[in-house]
């Protein structure tokens, strides 16, 4: 799995495991799963998960985990998944369980440069998912044991192309001239397919509950952040969170409201970088309205987002 909201796409892979009463195991380098509902979180920033303490409680076969990494140091973090991953196909051997294994930042936990790692392979990634923005960065025998690909995002193609370049697979035909991916669709191929298909995917009912808090308050980086600038580009005032954009909302000249509401910046960014397709298209409907003024149509905008964050109301 790669490229584009890859933490939808997994979410959504987890949610529906859990529902039909299968254990996973997540390995989670980011801390990006730590607190995923109905799965219990081993490991914080200030406490190093321990391999006995994973493997005692994937033994309840009730109990799915997340094994976050936050609390191990970046350049440790893949000695630590080789130390783990042995004992979890042990375990499997044993009891068949984990019945997945779910390998987040897959490119840093299993670099193309592993050299003389103690992973065997393709045994011990056996009912693995891996969950990569760089498939091409992973170890070539950790790719060799990848049996089905799914792209998301504008490059989709591109990430099938590299996979496809890295293994030595011919790169398979694109369905429907090739058309760029809408919203909530994938490019989905089985190797050894002559083709790949746009699929849709389904978004996990869970997604956003996890990722609230960071939306509202915290720091979602430059990169991510809302940006007001105004028609002529005098202003250069960034709101990193949602808290920081209602209240920059209130502060600017309508003159600026007014140039990005009509520019769909909003619904755009809600989308692209809150993950949030439903507000989006909410505020996407105020945008869309020319009969609002400024205020009225910062007053909608601002309910319709403390509406699902309540945290800013």
């Amino acid at each position: 799995m790669a490229g584009g909201s890859k933490s939808t796409i997994a979410n959504g892979i987890l949610e529906r495991l859990a529902g039909r009463g299968f254990q996973y195991c997540v390995i989670d380098p980011e801390g990006d799963f730590a607190g995923f509902p109905g799965a219990v979180t081993i490991g914080d920033p200030k406490t190093p998960p321990r391999v006995g303490e994973v493997l005692e409680l994937l033994a309840r076969p009730r109990d799915s985990v997340v094994v976050s990494l936050t609390g191990i140091e970046v350049t440790e973090r893949p000695q630590f998944f080789a130390a783990i991953l042995p004992e979890l196909t042990k375990l499997r051997a044993q009891i068949a369980r984990p019945h997945r294994v779910l390998i987040d930042e897959a490119h840093h936990m299993l670099p193309s440069d592993l050299g003389a790692a103690p992973i065997t392979m393709p045994q011990e990634l056996t009912a693995s998912i891996l969950v990569t923005g760089q498939p091409d960065h992973i170890a070539l025998p950790a790719l060799e044991t990848v049996r089905q690909v799914l792209a998301i995002g504008d490059a989709a193609a591109q990430v099938l192309h590299r996979f496809c370049e890295r293994v030595g697979d011919p790169m398979p035909q694109l369905d429907e001239d090739e058309r760029p991916l809408a919203r909530g669709e994938a490019l989905f191929w089985q190797r050894g397919a002559k083709s790949a298909w746009h699929v849709r995917t389904i978004r996990p009912h869970a997604e956003h509950l996890r990722h609230r808090k960071k939306y509202a308050e915290g720091d979602l980086g430059a990169d991510a952040s809302f940006y007001f600038r105004g028609p002529d580009k005098r202003l250069n005032l960034r709101a990193q969170n949602l808290n920081l954009l209602l209240q920059i909302a209130d502060g600017v000249d309508d003159q600026t409201w007014l140039h990005h509401l009509r520019a769909d910046d909003f619904s755009r960014w809600l989308g692209e970088n809150i993950k949030d397709d439903g507000l989006a298209a909410e505020v996407a409907e105020i945008e869309n309205d020319q009969a609002l003024n400024a205020v009225e149509s910062r007053a909608r905008i601002r309910a319709a987002v403390t509406r699902r964050y309540t945290a800013l109301a």
